[in-house]
């Protein structure tokens, strides 16, 4: 691959409310065309300006992988390659080294799926077990080391709202010991040693939560349904 060393080099800890961004080439629209070409990691600032890290050919298996997540400690982006949804084939999970481009990587056991790292520093990774196929569906929350060793079973929950992939229905206390996950009538507060600490109903809610962002000491963010297709922000 190819890197841009000013970049690369950069002292990623600095980096306070930068994004990573990947940029397929690969990818149509209504009326055109797709057309096969690189793939290229950015850093996107907050104002919008973007700086070139990583560019994979389109051969590259690199290509295809899909960005999960950026550790607290900004040294590291999170990928996986995998199935599609509802499949038993494993699923792969790759780190990647932004200071030095160095990939480690290891498989997931069958439907088992990455969420992202643990916070604040990322020094494991959170996974889910089981698919969510209906609104009584019973989905595990894990956690794994960065070698792929399980390390813990957090807790197994009914009605986790949809897939918590991405950490869009996870959010993490800052200190990482506690992180809630959406479910069907509201959310799930969980401890990251293991175990439900509360359930936290949120009022007329009764198609399910996500977990946005653990917004102050004592307050989730959450968007939440009250009927089908249909969300707000509680």
């Amino acid at each position: 691959f190819e890197a841009d060393e000013q970049y690369r080099r950069r002292r990623f800890e600095r980096l306070v409310g930068h994004v990573l961004r990947r940029h397929p080439r690969d990818v149509g629209g209504e009326g055109v065309q797709p057309r096969s070409g690189p793939s290229t990691l950015y850093l996107v600032n907050p104002a919008g300006g973007r700086y070139s890290l990583f560019t994979w050919p389109a051969r590259s298996p690199r290509s295809r992988w899909s960005l999960l997540d950026w550790s607290g400690d900004v040294s590291r982006a999170l990928f996986t390659s995998g199935p599609a949804f509802g499949s038993t084939v494993p699923e792969h999970v790759y780190q990647l080294q932004l200071r030095t481009g160095a990939v480690t990587g290891f498989t997931l056991p069958a439907r088992v799926s990455a969420v992202g790292y643990t916070r604040p520093d990322g020094l494991n990774i959170l996974a889910e077990k089981g698919t969510a196929t209906s609104l009584n569906s019973k989905i595990t929350l894990q956690r794994y080391d960065l070698a792929g060793r399980l390390q813990k079973t957090l807790a197994t929950v009914t009605g986790l709202s949809g897939s918590v992939m991405g950490l869009s229905g996870v959010a993490y206390q800052p200190a990482g010991a506690e992180l809630a996950a959406g479910s069907l009538r509201g959310l799930e507060l969980m401890s990251n040693a293991g175990g439900v600490i509360r359930s936290l109903p949120v009022p007329g809610v009764s198609e399910g939560c996500n977990a946005v962002r653990w917004w102050a000491p004592g307050t989730i963010l959450a968007s939440c349904s009250t009927e089908p297709a249909r969300r707000s922000a509680r």
